[in-house]
């Protein structure tokens, strides 16, 4: 009979050679996630809770918040054009956030002195988006808008623009821009609408008719 021999098991390797495979896994992924990985938002508590106390003083007003998109188009003509429908007649009302909104807002939003050449469309449908353009003026070369939030309360619509100050040496290149501001599809319900776009001196107000 032919004899069986026991066979031997491999050697482990040495624990140096763990230690460096290891140590090069551990480099590569490190680098790879450094690398590709978004930056991730600063955690920001105090920032954080202050945004949770606006939004339950807005609710408990009676305010809807809502952000809009904001952005200068290249062709502002054609962007004009493409509304829908015929535009709103728009009137000069006093600038400023009323009284409600100003007390309910824990930050106050840094806003353009006025606005020019504001085309809101008269009708609008609910589950379309809703889009106004203007020009946007600024107190100087140092602003540049930020956002635009937009506060529904009832019949009202408040459009607020805030700017931030621009850092270091850098600047606008010019203290007028134009500007469309689009409301997101199924933010208003069926009804007319009494809008305001607030400016710090002068606001400007017209009516939208929701379908």
């Amino acid at each position: 009979m032919p004899s069986t021999q026991r066979r031997s098991s491999p050697k482990p390797w040495p624990l140096k050679w763990v230690a460096l495979v290891i140590f090069v896994c551990l480099a590569g992924y490190t680098y790879l996630t450094l690398h590709y990985r978004k930056a991730a938002k600063p955690y920001e508590p105090y920032r954080d809770t202050k945004q949770r106390v606006t939004i339950a003083r807005l609710e408990s007003a009676g305010y809807q918040r809502i952000y809009a998109a904001a952005d200068r188009p290249a062709d502002p003509s054609a962007a004009a054009a493409a509304m829908r429908g015929p535009l709103s007649s728009v009137s000069t009302a006093p600038g400023g956030l009323d009284d409600e909104l100003k007390r309910t807002l824990l930050d106050q939003p840094v806003l353009p002195p006025r606005f020019n050449d504001v085309r809101a469309p008269r009708e609008a449908q609910a589950m379309l988006p809703y889009t106004v353009q203007f020009t946007c003026v600024s107190s100087n070369n140092k602003q540049l808008l930020s956002g635009t939030y937009v506060y529904v309360k009832d019949q009202t619509i408040m459009i607020v623009p805030d700017f931030e100050k621009i850092a270091g040496d850098l600047l606008a290149r010019t203290p007028q821009s134009i500007v469309n501001v689009t409301i997101p599809a199924g933010t208003l319900s069926a009804g007319t609408y009494h809008a305001t776009l607030v400016g710090a001196q002068e606001s400007e107000r017209w009516d939208v008719q929701v379908h």
